[in-house]
């Protein structure tokens, strides 16, 4: 009797708590006293209420209670929309959200009262999150164009109906097997973490010089250091910034590929871990050294859920993938190409080797070979550092990039894969 009571005790204590949590930020942010922290908390009380009395596996109840929760559900969106005419024909405000989140949370409190935890509580605080999000999410919105949002809307198709038609199996193609559904997957992997960097930029604008620089650097870190390289040149421009928000930006180039590799192989990334985590904690370092002063250069960034970006990155992985299937034999030639391909865009050829690893290609290979795309693709922004920087900052940037770069070499030398 004491376990049931505890157990009983314990979900509705989760579920007021969950109710709460909700109701807290919805008087908080809409400053809504009608339905605030209480009325959700007993909406999700009721739910664990009417699961618990339904399953009957705390309290046995005289008659059938099995249809409880379904008519709970019903009652509760009905009393939302109800208090929704209600308060409307007073001419009172009451956010719309509130009144769809209400039946949100009678569900969690069902879910809490059938035993279940972590899945009701992780689904509360993401609401939660969305909810308190509105003033930024309408800021960000308010700043798209019509071009970014057709471009989402193009690729959304291309996730959520294309993915969907794609064979499950791999296909054959040119004599070489490729995973459809896998490399859509990777694509929707990089652009999500290029997203939220975008985001980022969107929102904090050029407030922050150096942290526009890194989220930025999850988009294209090449087109930072273009950008910020040719700003130095204007008069006044705050030199140590600029260097700042340019070693940011490859820090958080590289966290990307690291992200995206260690998704598409994981084995690769601990073989790659060290040299890849000095390069980071490198670029760390002096990024933070330099972090005083401020600039305002613009930065144009392209929005990544787009299906152009797409159809590069996929032509781009199957280049290098058709390219270094044909020379396997040839471990040079592998090198040289994903030297090439890095130096255009590092993650296509990053993605192909990884997929390839362990298969066609032996891990000690496809290891050089994404190694020497990173490298490719840091002497790449070196190399736009000095054709379009000012004297300053290519004596203050320049020689840092190539340090760090030397030193992952070394590092992959010494300790990477023989």
């Amino acid at each position: 009797m004491v376990d049931v009571a505890f157990e009983f005790l314990k979900r509705a204590f989760i579920a007021i708590g969950i109710g709460a949590m909700i109701g807290i930020e919805r008087e908080y942010s809409v400053r809504q006293k009608t339905v605030g922290m209480r009325s959700f908390a007993l909406v999700s009380f009721f739910g664990c209420i009417a699961a618990i009395l339904a399953s009957g596996e705390l309290i046995s109840a005289p008659f059938e209670l099995g249809l409880l929760p379904y008519i709970g559900l019903i009652t509760v969106i009905g009393y939302s929309f109800g208090i929704y005419y209600f308060i409307a024909s007073r001419k009172e405000k009451l956010a719309v959200t509130t009144v769809l989140v209400l039946p949100f949370s009678y569900v969690f409190g069902l879910l809490v009262g059938s035993g279940f935890v972590l899945e009701p509580v992780i689904a509360a605080v993401v609401v939660t999150v969305l909810l308190y999000s509105r003033r930024y999410t309408h800021v960000f919105v308010e700043h798209l164009t019509e071009e970014e949002i057709t471009d989402a809307l193009q690729f959304a198709v291309v996730v959520f109906v294309v993915y969907w038609l794609l064979p499950s199996d791999p296909v054959t193609l040119m004599g070489i097997q490729f995973a459809l559904r896998r490399i859509v997957e990777t694509i929707v992997l990089f652009s999500l973490v290029s997203f939220a960097g975008f985001i980022a930029v969107r929102l904090i604008g050029p407030r922050a010089l150096q942290l526009t620089g890194f989220f930025a650097g999850f988009v294209s870190a090449l087109s930072v250091v273009a950008n910020y390289s040719n700003f130095s040149k204007k008069r006044g421009a705050a030199q140590l910034p600029l260097a700042s928000g340019m070693l940011a930006a490859n820090v958080a180039s590289i966290l990307s590929d690291a992200a995206i590799l260690g998704y598409v192989n994981a084995s690769l990334l601990s073989a790659l871990a060290l040299p890849l985590g000095a390069m980071a904690a490198g670029l760390s370092a002096s990024a933070l050294f330099f972090t005083r002063g401020s600039s305002h250069p613009p930065i144009r960034l392209t929005q990544p859920f787009s299906v152009p970006q797409a159809a590069k990155f996929a032509v781009a992985f199957f280049a290098v993938t058709v390219a270094t299937q044909i020379l396997s034999d040839a471990s040079g030639a592998i090198l040289f190409i994903s030297f090439l391909g890095g130096a255009a865009s590092v993650t296509p050829v990053v993605v192909s080797l990884a997929l390839q690893a362990g298969d066609t290609l032996s891990y000690s290979v496809a290891a050089q070979a994404v190694m020497t795309a990173v490298i490719g693709g840091m002497l790449a922004k070196s190399g736009v550092l000095l054709l379009s920087a000012s004297k300053e900052q290519k004596r203050t940037t320049l020689p840092l990039l190539l340090a760090i770069t030397a030193l992952g070499s070394a590092l992959f030398l010494i300790f990477g894969p023989a």
